[in-house]
């Protein structure tokens, strides 16, 4: 595993494209396929790979109530990111 550290969103931004064979020029010209690559954005490599919500939150949740709040989020998350985040129906899933 390669560890590298970046002062800047900006710098990390840039080399992700690099390793990705991304130009910079036309990232936003790109489809909507998957990553070559996938970032932790942990601190560290020994740092255990949990969501946000594991982390902070102290009780469990199921999967049903994890996706009705992601779900809620959805939206909001689409529109900061101009991103559309394709999650299938809770009846397809259960």
């Amino acid at each position: 595993m390669i560890q590298e550290d970046f002062d800047t969103w900006e710098d990390f931004e840039t080399r992700a494209q690099q390793l990705q064979g991304v130009s910079t020029e036309t990232s936003e010209d790109q489809d909507e396929s998957p990553p070559h690559l996938l970032f932790r954005g942990q601190a560290d490599h020994s740092s255990n790979l949990e969501t946000t919500l594991e982390r902070t939150c102290k009780t469990q949740w199921s999967f049903s109530d994890y996706f009705r709040l992601i779900s809620v989020a959805q939206t909001q998350i689409e529109t900061f990111t101009s991103q559309r985040w394709k999650i299938k129906d809770w009846p397809e899933l259960a």
